[in-house]
């Protein structure tokens, strides 16, 4: 299984707009390719204000399939430009392959994922600390984590992606790993696996 991301950042002038905008375009999309897209919006994050479309793929060409039907689309190309105003910069597109773990059933109200890039000869032992990474995370808090890597970009580039329902969800979470031994020692034999400037974001699905 294979998640495409797509994201841009939000004009702060016109959020509102965008936030409305980015989940008609989904809507849109989903019903033009006929794949479940996802729309989030990042918080807690030094990216933030952004929002972004997902999808679960089972084949890299089912991603391709939905870019060209989008794209052939006149209705949604249209809305596309027409809205353009209320974002800046460029899309970034991610595509991650699914290594460990699945996700079960549609995605919850709140996203964790965290990004790393394996270290220049550490390669097969980051792989599987990160694996040991997601099971252990999983145990402690009682919260699905899978573990993805990704297709392009950054080579050696890995994450882990957990989702649940309330904020009090992620505080009992976070309370769980940063009291629990274990994990921290556990974090500690990992760094030296994984290059300098691992990141974490937070999203909130708004469709």
């Amino acid at each position: 299984m294979y998640i495409g991301t797509r994201a841009r950042s939000i004009n702060q002038a016109k959020g509102r707009a965008a936030a409305a905008f980015a989940v008609e375009a989904g809507a849109r999309a989903s019903a033009i390719t006929g794949q479940e897209i996802f729309v989030w919006s990042t918080i807690f994050s030094p990216d933030a204000p952004t929002v972004s479309w997902s999808a679960r793929i089972e084949h890299l060409a089912d991603l391709v399939a939905m870019d060209d039907a989008l794209f052939a689309d006149e209705g949604f190309a249209q809305l596309v430009e027409d809205n353009d105003g209320l974002f800046v910069g460029p899309t970034s597109d991610l595509v991650s392959q699914v290594v460990h773990g699945a996700p079960s059933g549609p995605p919850k109200t709140y996203v964790q994922a965290t990004r790393a890039v394996c270290a220049n000869g550490s390669i097969a032992e980051a792989m599987g600390i990160g694996v040991e990474i997601a099971d252990v995370a999983t145990r402690i808090t009682s919260v699905p984590v899978i573990f993805v890597a990704a297709v392009a970009g950054t080579y050696g580039a890995v994450g882990w992606i957990s989702s649940v329902d309330e904020l009090a969800d992620v505080e009992a979470a976070n309370e769980a790993l940063v009291t629990n031994d274990e994990w921290l020692k556990l974090l500690d034999r990992a760094g030296h696996a994984f290059a300098p400037g691992t990141t974490s974001l937070m999203l909130r699905r708004l469709a």
